[in-house]
């Protein structure tokens, strides 16, 4: 039967038999291994990749708004790597503050129901499939997680508090409508509804948080 072999893919399984095929002419019958099997294969077909000349008709074809030439098309991929770059410093410079912010805050919570609460997110997180290309959390990270979380909450709260901002009961509720929907999506296990409206008040208190980090960072960077 007809094998498709692709150099340079590192498909698996079939790295030996590539390697063998190499070097190869339309006609010629070698021995080889294919998923640890022995092999003969006879070469029907060889394809090579023809790189096709960029112009502006390949530009225009592309369907970009507003980009129609190769010189277009290159202030376009500058433009968009600039602005990439900017969003990943933006990212870092979020992530940094907010650990500033967590570090530098002092907490009271009552450590056993911390402690459950780590419990249960190990015991949710033990329930899921294995994913092949993540590797596993340790304990001590999802512990880590958890009060990380819990403390971002809790700042996040604290913030809203002294800037004078409170969410409507009627947003919290709409709020917790959607977490539940997208966590029924998601096939997650959806918590209670006393649960499920302290995460939408958290939720509520965490967008204004973040927009007012993101407002120094622009300030800071520019944008």
């Amino acid at each position: 039967r007809p094998i498709l072999l692709f150099t340079g893919a590192g498909l698996p399984g079939a790295e030996a038999a590539v390697q063998a095929a190499l070097g190869k002419a339309v006609g010629d019958t070698f021995a080889a291994r294919l998923m640890g099997k022995p092999v003969s294969l006879t070469v029907e077909k060889i394809i090579r990749r023809t790189p096709v000349a960029v112009d502006d008709a390949l530009i225009a074809s592309l369907g970009i708004d507003g980009v129609s030439t190769v010189e277009g098309y290159r202030a376009y991929l500058t433009e968009k790597a600039l602005a990439d770059a900017k969003l990943e410093q933006s990212k870092m410079a979020m992530h940094y503050l907010m650990d500033e912010m967590i570090g530098r805050s002092e907490y009271e919570y009552d450590q056993a129901e911390m402690a459950e609460q780590i419990e249960k997110a190990k015991a949710e997180y033990a329930a899921m499939p294995e994913e092949d290309s993540f590797a596993p959390p340790s304990q001590e990270e999802l512990a880590q997680s958890v009060v990380y979380q819990c403390k971002q909450g809790w700042v996040a709260e604290a913030f809203c508090k002294s800037a004078g901002i409170e969410a409507g009961e009627e947003e919290i509720r709409q709020r917790a409508e959607q977490m539940s929907q997208m966590m029924q999506l998601m096939g997650e296990n959806v918590p209670g509804e006393d649960e499920l409206l302290d995460m939408a008040r958290t939720e509520a208190c965490l967008d204004p948080l973040f927009e007012h980090l993101n407002d120094i960072i622009l300030q800071k960077i520019g944008g």
